[in-house]
């Protein structure tokens, strides 16, 4: 948890001014552990991360990591909202973002021809279509839960 702003951050115990700072996987990450360890949706490190994912909503990116860990992000993405039981989120500008449906279209305009997902960032092996495919699938794979149990929601 990186305090102030709501956000978190994976930290080694080592300072590094890339990484020192609350991203959107581990903000995601962070809020789906507390919801899976049954901490309340009330508790004060939920809602400042909340309030954190609705200030940086965004499926063109790694909130404030860029693509580094992208395909990492949208499985915790939809693994958080889906933990949130949330259909939609109204972002800080008061845009309303059915996250499904997004999420669901962003992975497919970046499915590759053959079938896979590529980052071609590199850095934690998402360059490894293997890895950014499972990534890509399981987040897919979540966001579709509901869709499929409630077809007319």
């Amino acid at each position: 948890y990186a305090g102030d702003d709501g956000g978190f951050i994976y930290e080694t115990g080592h300072y590094k001014p890339d990484r020192s700072h609350s991203y959107g996987s581990m903000t995601y990450a962070g809020v789906k552990s507390l919801l899976y360890a049954r901490v309340g949706k009330d508790d004060v490190r939920v809602r400042k991360a909340a309030e954190w994912i609705r200030e940086h909503y965004t499926l063109e990116e790694n909130p404030c990591f860029g693509t580094t860990s992208l395909y990492y992000y949208y499985m915790t993405f939809a693994k958080c909202l889906h933990a949130l039981g949330e259909e939609t989120i109204v972002d800080s500008r008061g845009a309303v973002h059915p996250w499904r449906v997004e999420l669901i279209g962003k992975l497919l305009s970046l499915q590759k021809e053959e079938g896979c997902w590529v980052n071609e960032d590199g850095r934690y092996w998402e360059n490894i279509r293997d890895l950014a495919t499972a990534y890509a699938v399981t987040g897919m794979k979540i966001a579709l839960q509901e869709m499929i149990s409630k077809p007319d929601a």
